[in-house]
């Protein structure tokens, strides 16, 4: 085995499998329960959970996917937001036990090859000190600040295993740009009912739904609508993370049908990303474009990239362009305010909380619930000053530092041409993620499962270039390329 694990078996089975434990969660709730029915629904989640642990390459895609209506459920069944959450939880924590069981069985030590090992252990310990600070208001608060901030993390690894030839990267990719229709087209359907659809709510469900502002007159609310918040955060997020991906797959040597997916799918988040009311996308979306014209190698290969962007422009433009160009012309005020806020909070944010910070989970807006003197700041890196202090903020910033540089030097170890434009575009989405933090955070859903996964895609793939494409003949007898991770991917 080289350094991925190999699956096994058709993946038909454990689709049929969750299927039908869908089919009886429904069947219960709805024909055979008549009381209380969170009982069948929370054992629903748990098998799913153990499901999770004994397919865990079939549900990692089936998180990729799900996560992205995550949102969309929050503001569906406002009521039933614990559940979600939970839901999501033991679908994640049943993927990692499978995943590191799978490790230890094959005596893969996966840690030790970590190019950000040593940030990340140290910001480890900084975060687990932090869940008990006393200044936290609950140890419920502790809990879901520390699953924020490393529930995903190990997608890292999970990215970097889960590939193990081209052929799987671009199988793999193409799966999400299939998976994008549906949530793209959901994303603007939100945009389109607006806040409107929320008018009937009562008074303290909107409350939940209200930010705590600590610009101007410290603790002054001010309200977000919830199809406003799903829509520019979870939607937006979601977009900068794969629209990158869509475009570095026409690069792939794909079939002219193949290609056409892609490019519908990718003309799609655009106009989704061109409707998206959160003008800060727009700036690292532009951002993203350029690191990826930056990365592309040959004339031929960047005039082609932009004229494909031009006619994807042109294609949207009798439906979006008025729409677009409005919110552009407001970005250099947005800008503005926004660095007026951060150099007027961030200074009196980083006195207050000096070295150690106020506790993780501090600055989430499940604190509001527990106490009215928390904050939730705009930017991810003020809220980082205020959970974990001057001294956690220069750790996290180095540990991505040194992630984002271990995938530029990945990308230009690509040889394989089909692999050089995939790369390209996963270094763009990791680039958008790494800009993102002063803006919402790698914690956000559902970038802080893409970020951290395509990280670790990326990683694979300069391990993936001597390696045969499936089906060919040579499969059995190809060597691969020596690299850091063959000793301990080794069967034992």
């Amino acid at each position: 085995m080289r350094g991925a694990l190999t699956g096994s078996g058709s993946l038909v089975a454990p689709l049929i499998a969750l299927a039908g434990i869908g089919l009886t969660v429904y069947v219960a709730l709805n024909v055979i329960v008549e009381g209380d029915q969170r009982f069948v629904l929370y054992a629903g989640i748990v098998l799913a959970g153990v499901i999770a642990a004994l397919q865990w390459r079939v549900m990692t895609v089936f998180l990729l996917i799900a996560i992205c209506f995550e949102g969309t459920l929050l503001r569906t069944y406002w009521t039933l937001a614990t559940t979600v959450l939970f839901a999501k939880a033991v679908v994640a924590a049943g993927l990692y036990a499978g995943f590191f069981i799978e490790l230890a069985r094959r005596g893969i030590a996966p840690f030790r090859s970590l190019p950000f090992l040593v940030p990340a252990a140290v910001m480890f310990g900084i975060t687990l000190v932090q869940t008990v600070n006393p200044w936290i208001p609950s140890p419920i608060v502790a809990v879901i600040g520390f699953g924020l901030f490393w529930g995903f993390v190990p997608m890292y690894l999970v990215g970097y295993y889960l590939v193990e030839s081209k052929e799987a990267v671009i199988r793999l990719l193409l799966i999400l740009a299939v998976a994008s229709f549906p949530v793209t087209v959901t994303g603007i359907r939100q945009y389109i009912l607006g806040p409107e659809a929320f008018t009937e709510l009562d008074a303290e469900v909107l409350n939940d739904f209200a930010f705590w502002w600590i610009g101007g007159e410290s603790g002054t609310r001010y309200f977000r609508p919830p199809a406003t918040f799903t829509f520019t955060m979870g939607f937006g997020l979601y977009l900068l993370s794969v629209l990158p991906i869509f475009f570095g797959l026409l690069g792939a040597g794909l079939s002219a049908a193949k290609r056409v997916v892609v490019f519908a799918a990718g003309g799609l988040a655009l106009v989704g990303m061109m409707v998206n009311g959160a003008r800060s996308f727009y700036v690292l979306a532009g951002l993203e474009l350029l690191v990826m014209l930056v990365m592309l190698r040959g004339g031929r290969q960047r005039a082609g990239f932009v004229l494909g962007g031009v006619l994807l422009l042109a294609g949207v433009y009798p439906f979006t362009w008025d729409m677009f160009v409005d919110r552009v012309a407001t970005i250099p005020g947005n800008i503005s305010l926004r660095l007026n806020y951060m150099l007027q909070t961030g200074p009196a944010i980083a006195l207050s909380s000096s070295l150690v910070g106020h506790g993780a989970g501090t600055a989430t807006a499940a604190a509001r619930r527990f106490s009215n003197e928390v904050i939730f700041p705009e930017s991810y890196w003020l809220k980082l000053l205020w959970e974990y202090g001057l001294l956690g903020t220069v750790v996290f910033l180095v540990l991505v530092s040194m992630m984002f540089w271990a995938s530029i030097k990945a990308q230009r170890s690509i040889r394989d041409v089909r692999l050089r434009w995939v790369g390209v575009g996963l270094l763009a989405a990791v680039a958008g993620g790494v800009l993102n933090v002063f803006v919402a955070g790698p914690d956000f859903t559902p970038m802080n499962v893409y970020f951290w996964f395509f990280a670790g895609v990326l990683q694979r793939l300069p391990e993936l270039d001597d390696s045969p494409d499936e089906g060919a003949d040579v499969q059995a007898t190809a060597a691969p390329r020596p690299s850091r991770h063959a000793a301990e991917a080794r069967d034992p």
